[in-house]
C-alpha cells in the first residue's frame, strides 16, 4: 500500500509480548516486471547481556483479559545464545552495563 511502513520485529519481542506480536520471516520480493521503488532501512538493537527478558505486565495476567505468561524470565544474553545455538561462556557482569 502506498505510504505504508512495515516493521519487522525480532523473536525477543514475541517473548516480551507473550506472543501477542510475533517475528516475521524477513524477505523482500519484487513483483516480476514491477517498477515501484522500495527502500529498506535496517536497525538492530539488543539489550545488555544481563537484562531480564520477561513478559510485559500489560501482555499477561493479571492484566484484564490477558493469558498467563507463556515463557519464564531469561536474560537477553542467554536467550540470544540459546536461540543462535552458540556455545560460549557469558561475560562477567559489569556495573556499567546498560540495562535497556
Amino acid at each position: 500500500e502506498d505510504g505504508a511502513v512495515l516493521v519487522n520485529l525480532g523473536d525477543m519481542m514475541s517473548r516480551w509480548t507473550n506472543g501477542r506480536y510475533r517475528s516475521t520471516v524477513h524477505r523482500v520480493l519484487l513483483e516480476k516486471g514491477g517498477t515501484k521503488k522500495r527502500h529498506s532501512v535496517a536497525c538492530f538493537a539488543n539489550p545488555a547481556y544481563y537484562t531480564e527478558v520477561s513478559c510485559l505486565k500489560s501482555c499477561c495476567a493479571p492484566s484484564v483479559g490477558m493469558p498467563e505468561a507463556r515463557y519464564e524470565s531469561i536474560t537477553a544474553g542467554k536467550y540470544i545464545s540459546d536461540r543462535l545455538g552458540l556455545m560460549y561462556e557469558p561475560p562477567p557482569p559489569h556495573d556499567d552495563d546498560c540495562n535497556v
